[in-house]
Parts: C-alpha cells; sequence; structure tokens
C-alpha cells in the first residue's frame, strides 16, 4: 500500500500507510518496527500539514514509549497530540488518558487523577460513549 499510495502522489495516503503497518507490527509484538512506521508516518503527516492525523502517530508512539518506560517521551507525544487535538475542537480524550496512564506509572496520583478526568471531561464533550467508559474504568 505504501508503494501504490507514494507511485500516485498521495502523501496522506502514505502517512496513513506508515501508521498502519505501525499498528500491525506493535500488535506482533516488533515495537521496533511499529515505532518506525509510526515516525516516519508522523514526519509525512507534519510534512502535508496534516496535524491532525499526526496526533495518531503520537499517541501510537506514546503507548511504545509508555511500554519501555521512557516516560518523559510518552507524556511530551501524548500531551503534545492533545494540545493539537484541542486547537481543532476534536476530542483528545485518548491523549489525555495515555498521560494519566503514564503519570499512574510514574506514581504521580494527582496527575493521574488530572488526565483522567480531562479524558472524561473530553469524551463526554464530543459524545464519545467508549472513551468515556475506558476512562471511567481508569478511575476506578
Amino acid at each position: 500500500m505504501e508503494q501504490a499510495a507514494r507511485k500516485l502522489g498521495d502523501r496522506l495516503l502514505e502517512a496513513s500507510a506508515f501508521n498502519n503497518l505501525g499498528i500491525v507490527y506493535h500488535h506482533i509484538g516488533d515495537d521496533d518496527r511499529a515505532l518506525d512506521f509510526y515516525q516516519r508516518g508522523q514526519v509525512l503527516y507534519r510534512q502535508i500539514e496534516e496535524p491532525r492525523f499526526q496526533t495518531l502517530s503520537m499517541v501510537n508512539i506514546a503507548d511504545i514509549q509508555r511500554a519501555r518506560g521512557n516516560y518523559p517521551q510518552t507524556l511530551a507525544n501524548s500531551l503534545g497530540a492533545a494540545k493539537i487535538l484541542m486547537e481543532y475542537g476534536d476530542k483528545s480524550a485518548v491523549a489525555h488518558r495515555v498521560a494519566g496512564n503514564t503519570y499512574r506509572d510514574m506514581n504521580d496520583t494527582v496527575q493521574t487523577m488530572d488526565g483522567w478526568e480531562r479524558s472524561v471531561k473530553m469524551a463526554r464533550k464530543m459524545g464519545d460513549r467508549k472513551n468515556e467508559v475506558l476512562a471511567l474504568i481508569s478511575i476506578a
């Protein structure tokens, strides 16, 4: 798909292919390759000025970085994604939940609850029941 998108000159499709390949590699446990594809997608999204799509890669990168214990990078990506999404009025519930989970891993209870509560608030604001429930489960 990535090569087909390149031949067509569709850089958005190419970036999406990178992100999707990252998801596949993450699911089969090859996080190094997943991270490479996520980063390649993020760069392309940035180049073609598609910040809302860029946030998909940022949250996926944050997920891998959190699993690796790289909390500063996790927070940079998840909170950066939340900031971009809020600028466009889009939901940032997932990004805030990732940040909350990261703070939980760092044993920072106050920041953990703040991230999760922001996640609930944003999910409710957008009518996103799935992410509202996931955030509420995190709080419970």
